[in-house]
């Protein structure tokens, strides 16, 4: 398992990689925070959530200092957010009561002051690992699910509502993107792609 934490400037990035992790109890079941700069655009940071191994996302907001990206963190939790709502995401910042954090708050599970990290090392890391476990509650669920429905597939005919629920739950674990904004180009290619997708199960289902 693995934290991404996305911060623009090295040495922040380094201090506070190694600060998140000491939130956590040293043992192997813990999650690896790995720091990483931000890349120029939005679309770029879709990795974060595309990784197999990523449990939870901390971003930095004042990513447009470095002048690499073209956005702020909770611009970026906002479109990864789109892409996995499920995702516990964070930002962590040095002005916790920013006007600009305020419309916010609903768009990540909180927003962790950098100042007050070293007292609240113990809380912080308590709360992150429930949420956490959450989330692979919920992984866990809709693969069990989605294995469910193949095994059944393969000795008898799904039902109509069973086949949408397969090709969703096939979707969602190889390429999730953002509902809320199915009306760009992207993503009425990927609706395309998903639909032919869809029709190509249910030819191999007639032919069963």
């Amino acid at each position: 398992m693995k934290i991404y934490f996305v911060d623009e400037d090295d040495d922040q990035r380094e201090t506070y990689s190694l600060m998140l992790q000491e939130c956590f109890p040293k043992d192997p079941s813990s999650p690896v925070v790995v720091g990483i700069a931000p890349r120029p655009i939005l679309s770029d940071m879709r990795f974060l959530v595309e990784d197999a191994d990523v449990v939870s996302i901390v971003l930095d907001e004042q990513l447009k200092e470095s002048g690499v990206a073209t956005y702020l963190g909770i611009e970026l939790a906002e479109y990864l957010r789109g892409l996995d709502k499920k995702m516990p995401i964070y930002i962590l910042t040095s002005y916790p009561h920013s006007e600009e954090l305020s419309d916010g708050e609903m768009k990540v599970e909180d927003i962790l002051s950098k100042q007050d990290l070293p007292q609240r090392k113990d809380i912080v890391g308590a709360r992150v690992l429930r949420r956490i476990d959450n989330f692979l509650d919920v992984s866990s669920d809709r693969e069990a699910r989605f294995e469910q429905l193949l095994r059944k597939s393969m000795s008898s005919s799904l039902e109509e509502s069973e086949k949408m629920e397969f090709v969703e739950l096939d979707y969602l674990r190889s390429a999730p993107f953002e509902v809320d904004e199915i009306y760009s180009d992207e993503k009425l290619k990927k609706l395309d792609a998903l639909a032919l997708k869809i029709q190509e199960i249910e030819n191999n289902f007639k032919k069963t």
